[in-house]
């Protein structure tokens, strides 16, 4: 098992004492899930009422952040349409393989498609929208909870197997500092989520009271941010130094660097990606309170949502440095040929797959375009993109072709003539590449761009040949013809749902009961929240969310569609509330959505 210790190993932190609440409390029936309101009242009509109870509201309005832009950045509101034309993808299904898809299947627990979802509670809760933030915040800060216990347990135990050696004390006791930051989070973070499983279980168990426990969830809200606002701004102080520290030791190779990227390989979220997780989490806070006040426009959810919006921006200001150096330390790991990528300044704008032309014809390649350079590179066999050439974007300019979804990048020395797979692709290659090259034109930095040589005994062996989930986007996308933007990345990074969903295959008849996790434009299945392991995995990138259609067949409320090519899958939630938080979140930048709810 993921978190199983030996009883001899005392290298744990403190924080593995947070423990879940026992099974034995979650109620029989229908199970809980991540859910919004469909419709939600404005923020400045919230305002307006509360001022009939409080003068000063408008005031503390002002300390407010911009609370769309903070539900942008963890839910993705733009759409954006991408066509892969790629056909060496498959998708995970009944019968079916996916080349994305890198966990098993298991326990198919299929339900008869007559199964009903709701019952008198549920039917009665259906326009409180306290109780569906309630739920909403139980369900995400399970997912939470597990994220930070992988640092605190197993990627401490990791750790601890580090400092065992002599020569590898010192980079212990740096890694190992990473587990002690997160110790103040910790252990709230698992009060907490006693909390809201209490509250939860006593309104699904108590069917007449007046004033249910989930109704408090503003002051429980209020006390947890209060309680723990010093220790998430500390920590988002030094989350940067954090992840730095583990990059660092990364480089170095030896024994950090191999239980480093044996923790990825075996870890749903990578290992920078967990350690920015606090951060990420305060984003999340900032919307479930915001949905909190906008519903109630009580006192408290305004004091808590104050509150989180302030913690959230010093999240904002830290995140996309961070995220930054934690992408460039991620592409130098996958790419062979070229190891200058970590640069001062530099910045990642785009990756994606597309076409070059040659004499021996179209040639499926990777371009990376950083602020100051274009790498141009292939899959190799071991599982790295190898690069062919690395050329200043400020020597570059950009012409186009006759031929469709065409453009010649023309350098000093050559030009070379690339193809996208769509209209959606072109125009997002084109803009990039211009504004980059633009603002290149102001910089003119040397770039080194000379390639090292590739040992094949070296490629070959290196112990990154695996596909994990700190590099899976970037191979999804070269499998599906597509590309990621530097916001699409940041928005990967930062997106977060959890809970129960009923899943169904195209040609199947039941509906399958699963705990789902969306992180990293990734599905993750479970059998339910408390399983260590997901049981399958699948990639979203290049997939459409929409409502069926009268062809499908679906005739049973909250359903929502995905759909890769000819590979569809059905999702069923337990409310409206449900329905539209999911296919909300599922609608990011990089799929292609028809749904007009």
């Amino acid at each position: 098992m993921l978190y199983e210790l030996s009883p001899e190993d005392h290298t744990i932190s403190s924080a593995s004492l947070c423990m879940s609440p026992s099974a034995d409390l979650i109620p029989s029936g229908p199970p809980l899930h991540a859910s919004t309101p469909l419709e939600r009242r404005t923020l400045n009509g919230c305002v307006a009422r509360g001022r009939q109870n409080n003068n000063n509201e408008n005031d503390r309005d002002s300390d407010i952040i911009n609370h769309r832009d903070v539900v942008d950045a963890i839910n993705g509101n733009v759409h954006v349409n991408v066509v892969s034309e790629s056909t060496s993808m498959d998708v995970l299904s009944g019968g079916e393989s996916d080349a994305g898809d890198t966990l098993n299947r298991r326990n198919n627990n299929s339900l008869s498609s007559r199964m009903t979802l709701g019952d008198m509670t549920c039917k009665r809760k259906a326009g409180d929208v306290t109780y569906y933030v309630a739920k909403e915040l139980l369900m995400t800060e399970r997912t939470y909870k597990r994220d930070l216990e992988l640092l605190t347990v197993t990627w401490s135990k990791r750790v601890g197997s580090i400092g065992r050696t002599a020569s590898s004390g010192a980079e212990a006791a740096a890694l190992a500092k990473a587990c002690l930051a997160l110790e103040p989070l910790a252990l709230p973070a698992g009060a907490l989520l006693a909390r809201l499983d209490r509250a939860l279980v006593t309104s699904n168990n108590r069917h007449d009271v007046d004033e249910p426990e989930y109704r408090k969830i503003a002051d429980l809200l209020f006390d947890y941010l209060s309680n723990t606002y010093d220790a998430y701004a500390e920590y988002t102080e030094q989350a940067g130094t954090l992840v730095a520290l583990v990059e660092s030791a990364r480089r170095r190779g030896g024994a950090a660097s191999r239980e480093a990227t044996a923790f990825d390989l075996s870890s749903p979220l990578p290992l920078a990606c967990l350690l920015l997780r606090p951060l990420h989490r305060l984003l999340h806070y900032c919307t479930l309170t915001h949905e909190l006040w906008s519903a109630t426009c009580g006192q408290q959810a305004l004091s808590a949502h104050e509150l989180a919006s302030k913690a959230a921006s010093l999240a904002l200001t830290q995140l996309r440095h961070v995220e930054n150096h934690a992408t460039l330390c991620q592409l130098q790991r996958d790419i062979v040929g070229y190891d200058k990528l970590l640069v001062a300044e530099r910045e990642f704008v785009r990756l994606g797959c597309v076409y070059k032309h040659s004499s021996k014809g179209l040639q499926q390649r990777m371009l990376f375009l950083f602020s100051d350079l274009l790498l141009i590179a292939s899959k190799s066999s071991s599982g790295h993109f190898r690069a062919h050439s690395v050329l200043p974007l400020h020597r570059l300019r950009l012409e186009p072709s006759d031929l469709p979804h065409s453009i010649n990048v023309v350098d000093e020395e050559a030009t070379v003539l690339i193809s996208m797979s769509n209209d959606v692709e072109y125009a997002g290659w084109w803009e990039s590449l211009s504004d980059s090259i633009d603002a290149a034109q102001d910089l003119r930095t040397l770039i080194d761009t000379q390639l090292t040589h590739i040992d094949n005994d070296t490629e070959n062996t290196d112990v990154n040949t695996n596909v994990s989930t700190s590099n899976a986007l970037s191979f999804v996308c070269w499998h599906r013809a597509t590309s990621l933007t530097r916001d699409h990345l940041h928005l990967a990074l930062r997106s977060q749902l959890s809970g129960y969903l009923l899943r169904k295959f195209k040609n199947s008849h039941g509906w399958q009961k699963l705990w789902v996790v969306f992180a990293l434009y990734s599905l993750f299945f479970y059998k339910s929240w408390q399983d260590e392991t997901p049981l399958a995995s699948l990639p979203l990138l290049g997939y459409s969310v929409s409502a069926p259609s009268p062809t499908d067949g679906i005739e049973k409320d909250f359903v929502f569609k995905l759909q890769y090519k000819s590979h569809v899958y059905f999702f069923r939630a337990d409310s409206h509330f449900t329905y539209n938080r999911w296919t909300e979140v599922l609608q990011t930048p990089m799929m292609q959505s028809r749904h007009n709810c």
